[in-house]
């Protein structure tokens, strides 16, 4: 995560750019992180499973960096799942999953937080805790760390143990009621 964590605090535009499996970034998307209050860099979706949608999002205030991934479990229905990592503390926060459900002919769709309405969703697709688990596994080491590790240089199995050895704060199934 420190080369992820300098290329956001220096904007390196070629650190970003090291990495193939994300999407080229610009000066225009610098501006975006001045003027919007954060940069999103999408991974490009040959990189990644066919169900999985991943971003990194750097916001402007905070010394983080979130990973924002979706898992398509129908047409009308995502699983998303957010980590994000507190440089400062060298904390890797699991925020809890919610659903997103868009009927074909809406434009808008509905976001579920709810223990309830997650539950019988992931009752209906036929996913456990441990299905959440490989997906949060998935987008964090495959995904970015891995991707990283890589481009930069590094060892990508010894950049995915020194994530797993950090310190993290698990809030995946900790819903509202």
């Amino acid at each position: 995560m420190n080369e992820i964590y300098t290329a956001n605090k220096r904007m390196d535009l070629k650190a970003f750019n090291k990495v193939p499996e994300i999407k080229g970034v610009s000066y225009e998307d610098l501006s975006d992180y001045e003027n919007f209050g954060g940069l999103s860099i999408p991974y490009k979706q040959e990189f990644l499973r066919s169900d999985c949608e991943s971003e990194l999002f750097f916001p402007a205030i905070g010394g983080k960096v979130m990973i924002k991934s979706n898992v398509r479990l129908d047409a009308c229905t995502l699983l998303i799942i957010h980590m994000s990592y507190d440089y400062k503390n060298k904390v890797m926060i699991m925020e809890p999953i919610h659903i997103s459900y868009r009927k074909e002919d809406q434009e808008l769709g509905e976001h579920y937080y709810d223990s309830q309405t997650i539950t019988e969703f992931l009752n209906r697709f036929h996913l456990e805790e441990k299905d959440i688990r490989e997906y949060q596994d998935y987008f964090l080491y495959d995904v970015v760390v891995k991707t990283w590790a890589k481009a930069h240089g590094g060892n990508a199995d010894k950049a995915v143990q020194k994530m797993k050895e950090c310190k993290k704060i698990d809030k995946t199934f900790t819903f509202d009621n």
